[in-house]
């Protein structure tokens, strides 16, 4: 959390100065409004320091406000591609086996990466507010699921809501991942792939046994996603 606190000092005695009528040399006024505060804040030190009191240090402090900076909230496609990312980090290894076998890593999340489907649909949250189910329909309407039968069995408009935006996430979920092996794909060369299977040699000798090794022991970080 980020909190700022303004300091408000009048430089001038005008209550009402017109636009710009006093500010001739504003790097000077800085600099003036400064110094008034860096000897408001010895003098405060000082007289703690005397009196060993916080008496006056309260006194300064009960005229600051303090704002409390917030960050703008992210993007329904930030957590898209954050998902996406995390979903895409369990299958690196058998990512680089098609690229060593094949060339290209396969796009088919249904059927050529084990429980990817199940991956995509349970790292979102099926239940959502109707204001939140708008709004994430809404900022991925380009994925809008418009297949009725996946709710029209309910008559309750919230989970209706619900469920159109959870498959309109996951829409934009699979297409996310599906343009990451793409882009993996169009900038891996042969280089690239002998670099990974070396890679993954060096960890096979590394480990004896090969079903143990874990996925993110394999370092392809030269597959930039």
């Amino acid at each position: 959390m980020i909190a700022r606190t303004p300091f408000y000092i009048r430089i001038n005695d005008d209550k009402d100065p017109g636009h710009n009528d006093y500010i001739r040399n504003e790097y000077e006024l800085r600099e003036k409004a400064k110094n008034i505060l860096r000897s408001r804040i010895v003098s405060l030190a000082i007289g703690f320091g005397i009196h060993h009191s916080l008496k006056d240090i309260d006194e300064f402090l009960r005229y600051q406000s303090f704002t409390i900076c917030r960050q703008p909230k992210p993007s329904t496609m930030y957590y898209v591609k954050a998902d996406a990312q995390d979903i895409i980090s369990n299958y690196i290894e058998e990512i680089a086996k098609m690229l060593i076998d094949d060339g290209e890593a396969s796009t088919d999340l249904y059927n050529d990466y084990n429980d990817m489907d199940s991956r995509i649909s349970e790292s979102d949250d099926y239940w959502r507010s109707p204001e939140e189910a708008i709004e994430t329909i809404d900022e991925l309407s380009e994925f809008e699921e418009e297949d009725g039968g996946l709710w029209n069995r309910s008559s309750d408009y919230r989970d209706i809501l619900s469920a159109k935006a959870h498959y309109t996430y996951t829409n934009a979920l699979y297409h996310e991942i599906e343009s990451m092996i793409e882009s993996i794909n169009d900038i891996i060369d042969s280089d690239t792939i002998t670099e990974i299977e070396e890679e993954i040699t060096k960890e096979l000798l590394e480990n004896d046994d090969y079903a143990s090794m874990k996925e993110s022991d394999i370092d392809l970080s030269l597959i930039h996603i």
